[in-house]
This record gives C-alpha cells, structure tokens and sequence, in this order.
C-alpha cells in the first residue's frame, strides 16, 4: 500500500453505543474499544448493524458524545462482531490519546471489486485501518451507484477510471437506499429499455439468506440499486421479511441488511428464482 499505513493504537476505553440494530430496535450498550484511530475506533457489540449505520458514543464517566457510524465489520468474537466506527466530527483530542500529527499523503489508489474501476482516494485513518486489516473496504462507488467492496489497487491498474464506462459495472447489496428489484414481466420502453428507478445489471457472486436462525448461500442471477435476483434449491415464500449479504464471503466478516422476498418463481430442475427489495427501515439513534 504504497508505505502508507493507519495511525492506530490498542487502548481500551470504556464507551456507551447507543442506536438501532438492523430489525429496527433500539439498544444501548456498554463497551470498551480495542482499537483507536484519531477519527475512530473498533468496538465489539452484541447488536447486529448495517453498513453506514448511525450510532451515538459516548465516553464513559465524562458526560461527552459523538455521532459515528459503521465503516465496517473487522471480525466476530464470540458472540459479538467488532464494528470499525469513523466518528463523523472528530476532535483533536477525541479519545484524550495524542496522536502524530499526519504528515504523509495520505492518497490510496483503490479498486471496486466489482466493475473493476479504480480512483485515488484519501482515506479516514479508521477506513485504512479497515483495508489493512481485511484487504478491503465497503464504499459508495460512483459507476455501480451503491455500497461495494474496494480493495488496493496498482496504479498501472490505471487511475481514476471510475468515469469511464466500466467494463463489467454491477451493484451490490450492501446498500439501504431503495429503488426498483429486479421482478419478472418489467415493463420495457419501445425502446427497448427497462422502466427502472436503477439499472440492472448481471453478475457473478454469491448472497447469504438469513432467516429463521439458519444461512443459505445463493447464487446471484443480477442486481439494481435496490435489490437482488437469485437461485436457489431452497423455496422461500413471498413477503418473507429476510437478511441478505452482497457479496458474501463465507471465511470472512459480512454485512447484513434487512430485505425482503418479492416474488419466488418456479424454475425447471428443482431451483427456485427469488427477487429481493432492500428494506427502507431509517436507523436513528436516540
């Protein structure tokens, strides 16, 4: 990565995370950070949160509060996952740690793991953090419209590519934002083009279903802005309130989001094509 490397150390400090999980409920816990960057920190919760969740923290015996929300999910320990948090107005002295003061360029050549596009980007010390730790990193990607996971890039990859057409563009499912899912019979213009909020684009990844304590991994047929097609041997019944992760990656850390089944088809062979609108629940801390 170019040499250049997060500005983090091990300290715990004890906080209180307060907002909403992803079936909506509210939670306040006490936890203590295991990591800290000068704009964030990494904390294990028992509570499940989505992508760019919102969260209060607050700082234990010192009455002072901070609005944050989730970079990423580094790993599960024991019944808990650890969350990287960004605090969305840091302080200088935020954690009451002093920190060098960041003299580098910070500028990382990244790329989307999914239409390929790269850019050079600066990055918050927690979300380096993050892409050192895993080798990636979830973020607004600017050809597929959403939330998709970027890793570093060689800049003989090319630079900045993101305007230009992609060449195999796709969304992912890691998204809230609502717009049409993919559905049988979509009306199409005489044109010939679809009728949609978001494009839908074909691509060749896997999606875990969550639902009634059991995961299972799917194959992904194409995805919008706001949902997802998939194949399964498994039925699952229409208006089924469900978790997805887009993509998922069975030996590393997922992000779940709240969706539901909009239709189920019968297919020849014994499978199942399903379509899967995201959820519209607003996650607001209290």
């Amino acid at each position: 990565m170019e040499n250049i490397t997060a500005v983090s150390k091990d300290f715990a400090i004890p906080v209180e995370a307060v907002g909403a999980d992803l079936e909506g409920m509210q939670f306040i816990e006490s936890a203590v950070t295991q990591t800290i960057t000068r704009d964030g920190a990494t904390i294990a919760l028992k509570s499940s949160l989505g992508l760019d969740s919102e969260l209060i923290i607050r700082l234990a015996g010192k009455g002072e509060e901070s609005l944050a929300r989730v970079v990423g999910a580094v790993r599960r320990d024991s019944d808990r996952y650890v969350y990287a948090i960004a605090i969305v107005q840091p302080s200088g002295d935020l954690w009451g740690v002093p920190f060098p003061v960041a003299t580098a360029s910070r500028i990382i050549p990244i790329q989307c793991g999914i239409c390929k596009s790269t850019e050079s980007v600066s990055l918050l010390d927690i979300e380096l953090y993050v892409l050192q730790t895993k080798s990636e990193l979830s973020r607004q990607c600017p050809a597929c419209r959403t939330l998709t996971v970027w890793s570093t890039a060689n800049r003989s990859e090319g630079s900045d590519s993101a305007a230009a057409e992609p060449s195999v563009p796709a969304a992912s499912a890691a998204s809230a934002l609502a717009a049409d899912a993919p559905v049988p019979g979509k009306q199409k213009t005489p044109e010939g083009k679809e009728r949609r909020a978001s494009r839908r684009v074909a691509v060749k990844s896997f999606a875990c279903i969550r639902y009634g304590g059991t995961e299972t991994q799917v194959a992904c047929e194409d995805m919008s802005r706001g949902g997802f097609r998939f194949r399964s041997s498994r039925q699952f019944q229409q208006d089924l309130r469900i978790e997805a992760a887009v993509p998922y990656n069975k030996s590393g850390t997922n992000i779940f989001m709240q969706a539901r089944i909009i239709y189920c088809q019968k297919l020849e062979g014994g499978e199942y094509r399903h379509g899967v609108a995201y959820s519209l629940t607003k996650r607001t801390p209290q």
